[in-house]
């Protein structure tokens, strides 16, 4: 792991838009900065000592190939990392699989070293457990689960066509 002094300046990189939460969580660090991928055009990465890339599977080509370039030519002195996702796919820009294929290339050349997260950082377990295994509820949830954690934090909708979700 390597430390991070407060003179130097870090860039975190979120999908989307940057909501306020996002912004109030950046602003208890004075180093740190957050932007939206459709910013990255618009900032001088070398100003930054490390980069930290959010659902990096999200990025379109033009935004992950200037980080990844950014990455290759810095990679001894300065750090990118991407949080990625490999089968999540919300929309078909999203590539996971590329994400895993690019991390296990760096890895062989000796530029990046790859890291799995067992666990859900940012969902609470009722959210995490549901997703996880959306597809085989008829398997219980662990005790510590209860239909009112279930009831609590998720909203379920079905619908016909995709034509009906968009309405």
């Amino acid at each position: 792991m390597r430390k991070i002094s407060n003179d130097k300046r870090i860039l975190f990189v979120v999908p989307g838009d940057v909501d306020s939460e996002k912004k109030d969580w950046v602003s208890s660090f004075k180093n740190i900065e957050v932007h939206s991928a459709k910013e990255i055009n618009n900032l001088n990465l070398e100003e930054y000592q490390m980069i930290l890339v959010d659902e990096s599977q999200r990025l379109f080509p033009h935004t992950r190939n200037r980080l990844v370039i950014w990455g290759n030519a810095n990679y001894v002195n300065k750090t990118l990392i991407f949080f990625f996702h490999v089968d999540q796919t919300l929309s078909p820009k999203d590539s996971g699989v590329m994400m895993n294929s690019f991390i296990q290339t760096s890895e062989k050349d000796g530029k990046g070293q790859y890291f799995e997260l067992i666990d859900n950082m940012r969902s609470n377990e009722a959210i995490t457990y549901f997703v996880r295994n959306v597809f085989h509820l008829s398997e219980s949830a662990p005790k510590r689960i209860t239909t009112e954690d279930y009831r609590n934090h998720i909203d379920l909708k079905y619908f016909s066509s995709s034509l009906d979700a968009e309405k």
